[in-house]
């Protein structure tokens, strides 16, 4: 229990650009596996893309159509971790190295961010995220790209 709270004080403190509700925010903390869809209503409006009031489908739309996602991304299936790496390089416009500039893939994405330490240091690419695992993640996003890039 204390894990939680501490999680979800950290969260709100990093993701301070902008404030989800109290109860989708337990949601988040409380799953286990999150979609495509939950991934990008919580990175997008991170990212200034889009407002949080949007909805979970709107933001999985403009996903979509920016070309945030992977191709085989689907709304309701389970989000990996190198997919969710390329939705935040792309939606912070972070430039990453020689080979994302180049391939602009998940592969590379997720790369570039374990290269950073924005990823847990043992981690795989077919790694399917939790609640925690994307608030941790996008806590050290913003502390490292917040700014600006």
């Amino acid at each position: 229990m204390k894990k939680r709270i501490f999680l979800f004080l950290c969260g709100c403190v990093a993701l301070g650009l902008y404030a989800q509700t109290a109860r989708s925010m337990d949601e988040l903390l409380d799953s286990k596996e999150i979609s495509w869809e939950t991934a990008a209503s919580f990175v997008l409006p991170a990212a200034g893309v889009l407002s949080e009031s949007a909805g979970k489908a709107a933001a999985f739309a403009e996903a979509r159509e920016r070309g945030f996602l992977p191709k085989n991304a689907e709304a309701s299936a389970p989000a990996r971790l190198d997919g969710v790496s390329l939705l935040i390089m792309k939606s912070f416009g972070i430039k990453g190295g020689l080979m994302y500039r180049m391939l602009k893939n998940s592969r590379y994405a997720y790369r570039e961010l374990w290269y950073t330490r924005c990823l847990p240091a043992r981690s795989d690419p077919s790694f399917k995220l939790s609640g925690e695992d994307l608030l941790d993640i996008l806590g050290k996003v913003l502390r490292t790209w917040g700014d600006g890039v």
